[in-house]
């Protein structure tokens, strides 16, 4: 009885931090394997976070509403419009476990910033930070209807 207490505190402790004891890879690792494929995949497939994942889906519903675009013209993790033909990452690296800084050159270079939460056994995007909006969930967040 003792070893489960312990280990279920230990585990606690794990998501206290930050950490998901169930992930399978690192947080740089899991932003590797979305930039490693990015010019070809689809940016809205990805796991995000609860609150980000409702803020996308509000921004698309917008848009499909008003047939206008909202909030997102452009790919939040490339800060882009469009990959530029010579799309390449140029490096990465964990700024903590749960922040992840990745910088990329699409027709010039990028500094994109992915903070991370562990969601059930695998990371899902909380918030994308970058030069020109410095945090997606503080963009999306706001009301487009009053502006």
């Amino acid at each position: 009885m003792r070893w489960r207490a312990a280990s279920l505190l230990v585990a606690a402790g794990w998501l206290w931090a930050g950490v998901a004891p169930a992930a399978q890879q690192s947080a740089e690792d899991y932003v590797l394997s979305i930039y490693e494929v990015l010019p070809d995949s689809d940016w809205t497939k990805l796991h995000y976070a609860p609150k980000l994942d409702v803020l996308i889906r509000r921004d698309q519903a917008c848009a499909k509403a008003t047939r206008a675009i909202c909030r997102l013209d452009f790919d939040p993790l490339c800060g882009c419009q469009d990959f530029a033909g010579d799309y390449r990452l140029e490096s990465i690296r964990s700024l903590s476990a749960t922040r992840v800084e990745v910088v990329i050159d699409n027709g010039g270079r990028q500094v994109i910033t992915i903070d991370l939460e562990p969601l059930g056994a695998r990371w899902a995007i909380a918030d994308i930070h970058h030069k020109d909006v410095p945090s997606l969930v503080a963009l999306l967040s706001r009301d487009v209807s009053k502006e």
